[in-house]
């Protein structure tokens, strides 16, 4: 078991009678991400970090959490061994999740998964094109900018220091979009794709056979659904009038990014409130907002491994206060 005792969430859709499929996520956040992208799309979600006790029925997303980025990569290999050997006995399309920029075990995982696998080769599409993070003859740029010289340099754990995607990955072999025939062609390689563009993400779904484990960002896996025959909802946009003070909406920041800060922005200008979680403060929900922000004040810079828990701590505490029915 990867986390004993811990239930699995289910999220329910009209769904068809299409192979279930598994997504494994290294961190909460990505797994959660999956889960809405999988949802999005008219299936069945159940989300866990644990190993199912029983298989989800037909046209269903299994997604779990793997929790390994915060870990050693030999302890990120032994669950994924785990993970494989329980897919080997069932028939699933399987996509691996990972960070966007490149952080966490990627190699080491991706390696474990495709050995254990009935796949040849692993094609990784990190890229998100729709928020201009984009692979560009093997570079990775964000709105232009070498991935190197983006706040993602100063990042305390694995700072990036070069925009090279393979030399920020040795073992994987870079794809040009002229070049998709190399999947069918050779075994046991780890491609990383040039992306650019939402066309694209969609090219290379196309280019994803059975035999081939797909990877990488949300995007790529909202187009290999697509792919698979499952149509994506419209989304919703964020407004007050989507809640009110009886069922209000709570949104947890646990991120310095750019997104992030254009989250707070958009609560600035709509004068939604925004709630600073620090050692001292415990911050009240306003009893007659239908919306609101947590966040950590900018000029804390927490550890990683901390953060989440201090936001879960605050969350059990406020919701011990309110009202479930």
């Amino acid at each position: 078991m990867l986390h004993p005792g811990r239930k699995t969430k289910v999220f329910r859709n009209v769904t068809t009678s299409r192979p279930t499929i598994v997504a494994l996520a290294d961190d909460f956040s990505g797994a959660a991400e999956i889960a809405g992208v999988a949802h999005r799309h008219g299936l069945d979600v159940h989300l866990t970090n644990t190993l199912p006790e029983s298989i989800p029925t037909e046209g269903t997303a299994l997604v779990i959490d793997t929790d390994t980025r915060r870990h050693s990569e030999e302890k990120a290999i032994s669950i994924h061994q785990q993970l494989a050997e329980f897919l080997q006995r069932h028939f699933f399309y399987v996509y691996k999740k990972t960070d966007s920029v490149l952080r966490g075990h990627i190699t080491a995982e991706l390696r474990t998964i495709l050995t254990l696998l009935p796949k040849s080769n692993v094609l990784f599409i990190p890229a998100n094109p729709a928020r201009k993070r984009t692979i560009i003859k093997g570079r990775y740029a964000i709105d232009g900018t070498p991935l190197h010289h983006t706040e993602f340099a100063n990042d305390p754990k694995a700072p990036i220091t070069t925009d090279s995607v393979t030399e920020i990955l040795p073992d994987f072999q870079h794809l040009p979009l002229e070049k998709p025939s190399l999947l069918t062609k050779t075994n046991g390689q780890l491609f990383i794709a040039d992306t650019s563009t939402e066309t694209h993400l969609h090219y290379w779904a196309k280019h994803t056979a059975e035999s081939i484990l797909p990877a990488g960002a949300s995007p790529f896996f909202a187009a290999y659904l697509q792919h698979l025959g499952h149509q994506s909802k419209p989304r919703s946009k964020l407004n007050n009038q989507q809640s009110s003070p009886d069922n209000p909406t709570l949104l947890l920041c646990g991120s310095f990014s750019n997104n992030s800060r254009r989250a707070a922005e958009l609560f600035r200008h709509n004068h939604w409130p925004i709630l600073e979680l620090t050692g001292t403060n415990q911050p009240q929900f306003p009893a007659d907002s239908p919306i609101a922000l947590i966040k950590l004040p900018a000029k804390i810079q927490p550890n990683p491994d901390e953060l989440p828990q201090r936001l879960a701590n605050w969350l059990q505490q406020y919701l011990e206060t309110c009202s479930v029915p």
